[in-house]
């Protein structure tokens, strides 16, 4: 591998790592408190997606992570890890958003 795709691919694993220590912490705070969690996904103007995690039953409750996409970043590949991993995390309520966001709209 080239040092700039090896960059790329190691930037890509520490966001990935860092999205799945994010949905763990969240998960287990929110099956602990309200039971199960909403997640909505949106790809905002800013290059990053955002991922939100809300409870109808509880508005305070509400945890959000910032996936900073990376110039070479593949948007379907970063979207197919956060719905793989939401999906192997049993979130069945997972909104994407379809239109690109603005920061203030994003959540």
């Amino acid at each position: 591998m080239s040092p700039i795709r090896a960059l790329q691919a190691g930037k890509f694993a520490e966001s990935e790592l860092g999205f799945q220590l994010f949905l763990s912490a969240g998960l287990r705070a929110f099956r602990s408190r309200v039971g199960e969690a909403n997640a909505l996904v949106a790809a905002c103007a800013d290059a990053s997606v955002r991922i939100r995690l809300n409870s109808p039953f509880d508005a305070s409750l509400s945890r959000d992570y910032t996936w900073a996409l990376q110039p070479g970043d593949d948007i379907w590949a970063v979207g197919g890890s956060i719905l793989s991993l939401l999906d192997d995390c049993h979130v069945t309520n997972v909104e994407v958003s379809e239109a690109v966001a603005h920061d203030s709209d994003a959540h």
